[in-house]
């Protein structure tokens, strides 16, 4: 439990800090800090020990993906192709006109530092967890009480300044068992009395299995994500489920672009790497010459595996053999990646990185 609190603290400011960008227009924090400080506060939430991965039959990606060099190398994936950020979304809103500025040298360059520091926020990385495995605490039992009610109560801690995880929330059954209360009811409860706009207190019909499908056959992969990230937990079954679904749905599918420049962008290289589904991302990433991204991914794969020591670390971001070494060793389509890489090697192509550069 106090593992799982110290994470949800955390992941909750992640679309606080989206929803704050909505409101305001001015960013002040320094740009050349903002990485390494939420890969820090990330770090933080979670404490990772290494002989618990070995104890488990199932290991728990939260010990992976809030690991420093995992954080940096997905943000910097995120930050590739940022420009997508400032694209207009749909969100059944009137858009605002164009405005139109003359700029000194000084304020085009200050604005751009403004831009940039707007992109990492927007682009922070939603998590991978695993789903919360619930377990209810029975505080006592007075059969003495069954019949007593016709309905069962819920009573909750409204005192001000307490975090919603930590709040106290217990159940009186028929049966007159006194209980703490489930996620379900927990959640309820909290959007009852401490309501967040971007929650319902019943999951929206989007969420069902036939309106979910029509949706990914529709590839509204982000809308899907984004969804899913205001109305549930981070560590949430139904979030867990649901975000699972939509990666699978884009690895089966190759639908990767449409993540491309998105905050979920990262978080799909860490589900392929971390679940050994990397094939075909990387066959993509290397196809749209985005060289970068495909060490990135294959660099999140080794530090997800701490029990492979035998590999070298890339010595630049678009170092070839390391892809090459990752092909020999882990892949499991290795006729396919090979022929993908030798081709890229061979047209001696820039990046899809450098031409962003050039066209900016």
């Amino acid at each position: 439990m106090a593992l799982a609190s110290r994470t949800l603290k955390c992941i909750r400011n992640i679309n606080r800090n989206v929803s704050y960008l909505t409101q305001h227009t001015r960013v002040t924090p320094n740009r050349q800090n903002v990485s390494r400080i939420i890969c820090r506060y990330y770090a933080r939430t979670v404490l990772v020990k290494t002989g618990d991965v070995a104890e488990k039959k199932q290991r728990d990606p939260a010990m992976f993906f809030f690991n420093d060099d995992v954080q940096s190398c997905l943000l910097e994936m995120n930050l590739r192709y940022a420009s997508k950020v400032f694209e207009p979304r749909k969100e059944g809103q009137e858009l605002a006109p164009a405005e139109l500025k003359f700029l000194t040298e000084e304020e085009l360059e200050e604005a751009r530092q403004k831009a940039a520091e707007t992109s990492i926020y927007y682009l922070q990385l939603p998590p991978v967890l695993q789903a919360h495995q619930e377990t209810v605490e029975i505080l006592s039992k007075d059969p003495e009480l069954q019949g007593l009610e016709e309905s069962k109560i819920l009573a909750i801690d409204i005192s001000f300044g307490v975090p919603d995880r930590e709040r106290l929330i217990v159940a009186r059954d028929l049966d007159g068992t006194l209980r703490h209360a489930s996620r379900e009811e927990r959640s309820r409860m909290i959007q009852t009395y401490f309501p967040d706009p971007s929650r319902t207190l019943e999951p929206p019909a989007l969420f069902s299995p036939k309106n979910l499908l029509s949706l990914l056959e529709r590839s509204e992969f982000e809308f899907i994500l984004d969804r899913a990230c205001a109305q549930f937990e981070p560590d949430d079954v139904e979030y867990v489920s649901i975000t699972s679904q939509t990666y699978d749905y884009i690895e089966e599918n190759g639908k990767f672009e449409y993540l491309v420049g998105t905050r979920h962008y990262g978080s799909l290289a860490f589900y392929l790497a971390f679940y050994g589904k990397l094939d075909r991302f990387l066959n993509h990433c290397i196809s749209s010459r985005r060289i970068e991204d495909a060490v990135s991914a294959v660099n999140v794969f080794y530090l997800c595996r701490p029990s492979i020591v035998d590999y070298k670390k890339p010595s630049s971001p678009d170092d070839s053999d390391f892809i090459k070494a990752y092909i020999t060793s882990h892949a499991k389509e290795k006729g396919t990646l090979s022929m993908t890489l030798n081709a890229y090697l061979e047209l001696h192509l820039p990046t899809a990185a450098d031409e962003a550069k050039l066209s900016s």
